[in-house]
């Protein structure tokens, strides 16, 4: 499926992705913390992959807190770009598991447990639009992932 880029707000997409999957966070007891920073610029992406990508992510975040916690989603702007961060309070990655991520196929669930995109084709999407997504995780603690994109350049600048 060809990307279809246009000037997006980013707080927009993050709203949306919670409105479609918030109710899950509420019936696993988990509070979603939304600290967006309401001056950003655009960025140019394709809306709904890049909210495909966002519900995957708060997904993933809700099934490692199986005991409720807290949700945190964050955006700022770091020099020319955007950055999101999803964090959450839940039982965090191994160091082992870290490693394989990104790669196709590569789950932590248990089988027939997987939903939606996994962490490659989320990968995937966020290069296409020339991003980069990190990941930082203590085990017990929570995890954080982080996704950076390129600021909208206004046309003629």
């Amino acid at each position: 499926l060809e990307p279809l880029f246009r000037p997006v707000n980013v707080n927009e997409v993050i709203q949306q992705a919670i409105s479609l999957i918030g109710h899950q966070a509420q019936i696993n007891n988990i509070e979603i913390i939304e600290a967006l920073n309401p001056s950003l610029p655009m960025v140019t992406a394709d809306f709904d992959q890049l909210r495909q990508v966002l519900i995957n992510l708060i997904l993933n975040a809700i099934q490692a807190m199986p005991n409720g916690g807290t949700l945190t989603l964050h955006t700022s702007q770091e020099d020319n770009q955007i950055r999101i961060d999803i964090a959450d309070t839940g039982c965090g990655i191994s160091e082992e598991n870290m490693s394989k991520l990104f790669t196709p196929f590569f789950t932590t669930k248990e089988r027939g447990q997987g939903v939606g995109l996994g962490l490659a084709v989320i990968h995937g999407i966020i290069q296409r639009h020339k991003g980069s997504i990190e990941v930082e995780s203590e085990v017990g603690k929570g995890t954080t992932f982080t996704i950076y994109l390129g600021v909208q350049h206004e046309e003629g600048h």
